[in-house]
């Protein structure tokens, strides 16, 4: 990220946790290329559940657990910013770290509280498998690749997030 500008708090906010989450000694010592995490936050729950996915292909269901709670409460932070900013929550939020690209990408979802919700039809569309077969008529989108180091994200970028989907070199 040296030598580029970022545009809003909230641009920040995912950086910070992209970093965050690719150096959390839950992955420590583990060959991970890609972890996605999904944060859920509706009235009737707060949850967070993490996928890794490995270079020789395997993967396995892996949240980042630490007694401070690091990367929920880097999550609340988030959520509010985005609350304040917007004056409306989002209820899912989808955090992909990609080893190899050395990017983070975030995706929210402001309508299906259940859009990532763990079942084992979406395991495999969470952590970027196979689609599965499932009753959702929605496809899932497949993430966009960060931006090249010659286009960074600048503060005259104003539409970073305006979608709902970003990506950035960590």
């Amino acid at each position: 990220m040296a030598g580029e500008e970022v545009s809003t708090s909230v641009d920040r906010q995912v950086l910070e946790l992209g970093r965050l989450v690719s150096s959390h000694p839950a992955y420590e010592g583990t060959d991970w290329s890609y972890i996605a995490l999904v944060a859920t936050f509706t009235p009737q729950r707060r949850s967070l559940h993490g996928y890794v996915l490995y270079a020789d292909g395997r993967w396995e269901t892996r949240p980042p657990r630490d007694p401070e709670r690091s990367v929920m409460r880097a999550f609340r932070r988030l959520h509010r910013e985005m609350l304040a900013r917007d004056g409306v929550g989002w209820l899912q939020c989808l955090l992909e770290v990609n080893r190899h690209d050395q990017t983070v990408a975030a995706d929210f979802e402001y309508e299906d509280q259940e859009r990532w919700s763990v079942t084992p039809d979406r395991i495999a569309q969470v952590v970027g498998g196979p689609t599965v077969a499932t009753t959702d008529a929605r496809r899932p989108r497949r993430p966009r690749r960060a931006r090249p180091a010659a286009s960074p994200v600048t503060a005259a970028d104003d539409t970073a997030f305006e979608g709902s989907r970003e990506a950035w070199r960590l």
